[in-house]
């Protein structure tokens, strides 16, 4: 049985309306991480690679996305700036093992994975903005 396009449009904004709250969600996640890792630069004086990936998350959380039909960047710095971030934590996991490699020290994980959603629901989020600012849906 074909889709109609009642049904298609249907669908289409309501998978619009889950991407804005899952990018709501993931801006406010990027955000506080970005914020304690301004606050462990701050108090410890030293940037790591794993500081600049925050720092790149807060940024892409705070730029307000492009609206449909416009000519703007914003979109697109999203997007880069939230897959920076994303590489700036592999990058911090990998150096931590090379450095770090004594049995029982483990990388913290949950807060890995918690930036790597976040980060690439971001990314996401602003490649799909950056579509539809020439199609608008």
């Amino acid at each position: 049985m074909p889709i109609e396009n009642t049904q298609l449009s249907q669908r289409v904004k309501i998978e619009v309306y889950v991407l804005m709250v899952l990018s709501v969600i993931a801006r406010i996640a990027c955000a506080l991480m970005g914020a304690f890792s301004l606050i462990g630069f701050l108090h410890f004086g030293s940037l790591s690679i794993g500081m600049l990936g925050g720092f790149l998350a807060l940024a892409a959380a705070v730029i307000p996305s492009s609206r449909p039909g416009s000519t703007d960047k914003r979109s697109t710095a999203i997007l880069a700036l939230a897959t920076l971030g994303f590489m700036c934590e592999i990058v911090s996991i990998v150096q931590y093992y090379l450095i770090y490699d004594i049995p029982g020290n483990d990388h913290w994980w949950p807060g890995s994975i918690a930036f790597f959603g976040a980060t690439a629901i971001m990314a996401a989020y602003g490649a799909i903005t950056r579509a539809r600012q020439s199609h608008v849906v």
